[in-house]
């Protein structure tokens, strides 16, 4: 059961403002190193009993951090090929795959199927449907219920991790199963699970207080780097910016400078990366930007190495520090004007009547827009001059070849 607590996913909503600034460039190296380490068929991991687990992981860090790019897509690619058999990898599988056009109907119905009841009256989820329920499976499943959309006997879920909660003077946290006192991991995922509640269910908020109150006990700074990163999420999605800057900073304070990463583990850098990037989010950098022109907006996706139609914010947008587009239809550059960090633009011959849209950018050294509407660009005829140099050798020449005729003749 502590391999269990080990591998205790972190799934979230963005909820709040903390330092967003503190925790962007944490969030690149993170992103970056966990991008270096994925495997050659798109997962992450050498061990193929948590491969799914691990894959998972990373691709909802990188799709938290704005680094939906090549390593981003490939994971995906291998999590829509690779079926999960239980709750728990369903669970995190389903989502890591919502909302990038998977057909996820099979994992609602899993779950559904998978829920434990008796008779007609319900509870919250074992590991499969042969198990009695338990804390950190129902946070799991009804995780995957908020981010599919469904709410299929998800109250009777809740009750159960209400009555699953120690009520202990100073222990009001979730166990594992069996244990007599709460374990910080499992804490951690049940109040994200939790706060994702609080609109349907008013009395959840003292739950998810007194469950935090146990989570800053146990959590102190000699914590595990995996649980310090859970519970960062944990106090985040409850909106407790206090006790989530206490976590995130102890976080900051323990990534590698030498390769941005988290004791060089995958699932931890995983967890810490997504920590950091949710905190960085939290600011407008997470705000979406529309882009009018279609053409535009393919350019720019490609130039960032992603699915040509995807969506795009200003995060994201601060990433682009190039972009050649030249003959691709592109009439409008509204939203372009996000790209804070764009240094080069070539945007030669397409349907350009203005470039206002750049008139902010102030890192743009180099901008070509030749053959457009706004900027014709009809090249200068000059003069056909006489190569100096090439006359300065000739006449060169010319006297030595003299002064040696003048030498042979004397």
């Amino acid at each position: 059961m502590k391999f269990r607590s080990l591998f205790t996913p972190c799934l979230l909503v963005l909820s709040m403002s903390v330092n967003a600034g503190t925790y962007d460039q944490p969030t690149v190296n993170g992103a970056q190193w966990l991008a270096s380490q994925q495997n050659s068929d798109g997962s992450w991991g050498n061990n193929p009993g948590v491969q799914a687990v691990y894959t998972s992981a990373a691709v909802r860090a990188l799709g938290t951090a704005y680094k939906r790019q090549t390593a981003f897509f490939a994971g995906l690619t291998w999590l829509e090929s690779h079926e999960a058999g239980n709750v728990d990898l369903i669970s995190r599988r389903a989502g890591a795959l919502t909302g990038h056009g998977n057909d996820l109907g099979y994992a609602l119905t899993y779950l559904q199927n998978a829920q434990s009841r008796s008779g007609s009256v319900y509870s919250g989820w074992g590991l499969s449907s042969i198990y009695t329920s338990s804390a950190i499976d129902t946070a799991l499943a009804l995780i995957a219920y908020a981010d599919l959309g469904s709410a299929v006997q998800v109250q009777p879920a809740i009750a159960y991790l209400k009555t699953a909660q120690r009520s202990g003077t100073n222990d009001q946290g979730w166990a594992m199963s069996g244990a007599d006192s709460s374990d910080p991991a499992t804490t951690a995922l049940v109040i994200q699970a939790l706060s994702r509640y609080t609109a349907q269910d008013g009395t959840l908020a003292t739950v998810i207080s007194n469950g935090l109150n146990t989570l800053n006990t146990l959590v102190d700074s000699a914590a595990p780097t995996f649980v310090q990163a859970l519970a960062a999420q944990a106090a985040q999605e409850a909106g407790d910016s206090g006790l989530a800057n206490t976590f995130l900073s102890r976080l900051v304070s323990s990534q590698s400078a030498m390769d941005g990463s988290w004791n060089a583990d995958l699932y931890t850098t995983a967890l810490a990366t997504r920590a950091v990037a949710t905190a960085a989010n939290a600011s407008v950098q997470s705000t979406p930007v529309v882009i009018p022109d279609q053409a535009l907006r393919r350019a720019i996706n490609q130039a960032l190495g992603r699915n040509s139609m995807d969506y795009l914010n200003r995060g994201e947008l601060a990433q682009l520090t190039s972009l050649t587009a030249v003959n691709q239809g592109i009439a409008d550059l509204t939203g372009l004007e996000w790209a804070v960090n764009l240094a080069s633009a070539t945007l030669n011959d397409n349907n350009l009547t203005s470039i206002v849209a750049l008139d902010g950018l102030t890192h743009l050294a180099s901008l070509d827009w030749t053959g457009n509407p706004g900027n014709p660009g009809v090249p200068v005829q000059v003069p056909a001059v006489p190569n100096i140099g090439l006359l300065v050798l000739a006449t060169g020449l010319l006297l030595i070849s003299h002064s040696r005729r003048q030498s042979l003749k004397g």
